[in-house]
């Protein structure tokens, strides 16, 4: 059952396209003809396109509306070789055009007015297509014998068919693609379409009356009106009132009334031909406002759809994503950042993120959006922030550049990573500590004697290095055991940062019982001064060690001085220290030894 109701309602839609095809070619033969005999608007053409277009299953449709139209014109007395040959040409050329018009799906049903699309269908439908009809149709009428056999003749009839079907393209093709692509349960808001239908009722009859004006000034007044048509009411109704427009000073144009009759008197071009290319170029006028329009709204919606989405992700997001000028100002961000600072959006957007940034930083945050616009390349940085409750958080932020056509754009995304800093700095510590005396050990000691070396270097400056070790450790050890052997170590490494009074000074445990301190911008002597310090601060301890020949705990010490001659680290430094430490143990221990300067 289903099945015979879909084809019964197939016949029917070919019968009704037929039906009205017939009365098209009727309307343009008898009524649309001007005194050369010739239809001002072939009506049937454009509508052929538009059916063809619409119809899924064109098959039917090609056949039935090629002998239709035949028939049609046999009946209106047209030449036979003319009927056939012009209807089986308009069937092919709408075939080819309505396979053309069906790759713009959007386009067809009014989703999508971009230039693009409307591009297309005016090169396609509107100047190839007639332009073919023309070229095959002249030599047609003057096989016929309606056209006289020589070249002007045949030339005037080939632009006059062609100026017919892009009108009849214009008036008929655009109005009905759009009023057929719209469906009774997508129709809009009762109070919109009826606005519609009083602004189309409005324009109809305000273009009645220029069409019959004797005036010409008043057709001028027909784009601007078209256009703000377009506007308020959309490129359907704006299509309408052009396609009423057409039929009224056409019509009226045949009636010999209007104002291309007055424009006709003063010129020597023919009056049907002037209302037909006036009225191609309004239609031109319509389009390119229409392409305009829909380029407008089509990147209005894509930059909106983009902003919802990237704040969609911002704060579905655990990073606080941003945007920002290269002058500092913040495009975007988002709205977790509220949430870091303890203070809603507005009210952070209000007082400025430099008040939020912790003193120094600001500056910091600076120079790495230069460096990314400079170098095109991420970076990465940590930053401090203070929030709303004076707490200090710690943010690091990835940073890059984007561009928007002249201007570049610094994007990035941040994260709170206060308490991971500080299990970083923890661990870090934990890894550079020596856990018996919780001085730094060998691991921190050889960050900080690069570091130093460094630092010296660039300076200019001299640096000494005190390499420490307890005397006869290993008989304490025997003699008191392991766990005495362990507290005298721990007193002794705070006996030694005891005595190192400078800033800058570092000492660390470099392995069992040798400890090793660095002294900033010292020489030879001055170490000695230091390493004299220490040994005094030691035996002060006053510690009993039976086995040593001076009964308490003694260190020995090694010095070596050097003045950085060039960036590389020179272990060199670190083996002069040791080589006097074993000097100052081979003369008895107990004593401070060194080889002199090495600079």
């Amino acid at each position: 059952m289903t099945v015979s109701f879909r084809r019964l309602s197939y016949l029917f839609g070919i019968v009704y396209s037929c039906a009205l095809l017939c009365i098209l070619i009727f309307i343009s033969l008898r009524f649309f003809k001007d005194e050369r005999n010739i239809a001002a608007v072939w009506l049937s053409f454009g509508f052929q396109i538009a059916v063809l277009t619409l119809t899924e299953r064109s098959r039917a449709y090609i056949l039935a509306m090629f002998l239709a139209a035949a028939a049609t014109m046999l009946f209106l007395a047209v030449p036979p070789i003319l009927a056939i040959g012009s209807a089986a040409i308009t069937s092919a050329v709408a075939i080819w055009s309505a396979w053309i018009l069906r790759n713009e799906p959007d386009w067809i049903k009014g989703r999508d007015d971009r230039l693009r699309p409307w591009l297309l269908f005016v090169v396609s439908s509107g100047l190839i297509a007639p332009g073919v009809n023309a070229l095959l149709g002249a030599p047609l009428a003057t096989i016929a014998g309606i056209v006289p056999a020589t070249g002007n003749a045949w030339l005037m009839t080939a632009v006059t068919w062609f100026i017919s079907d892009a009108l009849s393209v214009v008036v008929v093709t655009t109005t009905l693609l759009r009023l057929g692509s719209v469906k009774l349960r997508h129709l809009p808001d009762w109070r919109e379409m009826l606005t519609t239908l009083g602004v189309i009722a409005v324009v109809a009859a305000l273009f009645g009356a220029i069409a019959v004006q004797d005036n010409i000034l008043p057709i001028f007044l027909v784009a601007p009106v078209l256009v703000v048509v377009l506007y308020v009411s959309g490129t359907t109704a704006s299509l309408v009132c052009l396609a009423l427009f057409v039929t009224a000073s056409i019509v009226a144009t045949i009636l010999d009334d209007g104002p291309f009759i007055a424009l006709a008197s003063l010129s020597r071009f023919d009056p049907i031909v002037m209302c037909q290319i006036y009225a191609l170029a309004i239609f031109c006028t319509v389009v390119l406002y229409a392409g305009l329009l829909g380029e407008r709204l089509h990147h209005h919606k894509l930059q909106l759809a983009n902003a919802h989405i990237y704040e969609m992700l911002a704060k579905r997001s655990g990073d606080i994503v941003f945007a920002a000028d290269s002058y500092g100002k913040i495009l975007f961000i988002s709205p977790s950042i509220g949430e870091v600072l303890g203070v809603p959006l507005q009210t952070a957007e209000m007082r400025g993120w430099k008040n939020y940034v912790a003193k120094g930083d600001v500056k910091k945050i600076y120079k790495t959006a230069f460096r990314v616009i400079r170098t095109g390349k991420p970076v990465s940085v940590d930053f401090r922030i203070i929030d709303a409750k004076g707490r200090e958080k710690i943010l690091e932020a990835i940073v890059q550049t984007s561009s928007a056509g002249k201007a570049t754009i610094v994007i990035g995304s941040m994260r709170d990573v206060t308490e991971q800093r500080r299990h970083e700095r923890a661990l870090s510590r934990l890894s550079e500590t020596d856990p018996l005396t919780e001085l730094p050990n060998r691991r921190a000691f050889d960050r900080y004697f690069r570091a130093e070396w460094n630092r010296s270097f660039a300076a200019k400056a001299s640096m000494s290095i005190l390499m420490i070790d307890v005397d006869y450790f290993k008989q304490f050890n025997d003699t008191f055991g392991h766990q005495s052997g362990d507290e005298c170590l721990v007193v002794i490494g705070s006996a030694i940062r005891g005595a190192l009074k400078r800033e800058g000074e570092f000492c660390a445990r470099f392995g069992g019982e040798e400890f090793v301190a660095i002294l900033p911008n010292t020489d030879e002597a001055h170490a000695r001064k230091v390493a004299a310090r220490v040994l005094s601060a030691i035996a002060d301890l006053n510690m009993a060690h039976t086995e040593s020949p001076y009964g308490i705990v003694t260190v020995s010490i090694g010095v070596a001085a050097s003045r950085p001659l060039c960036d590389e680290l020179d272990l060199g430094l670190l083996e002069a220290a040791d080589a006097a430490l074993y000097l100052a143990k081979q003369r008895g221990r107990n004593r401070v030894e060194g080889p002199g300067s090495m600079a």
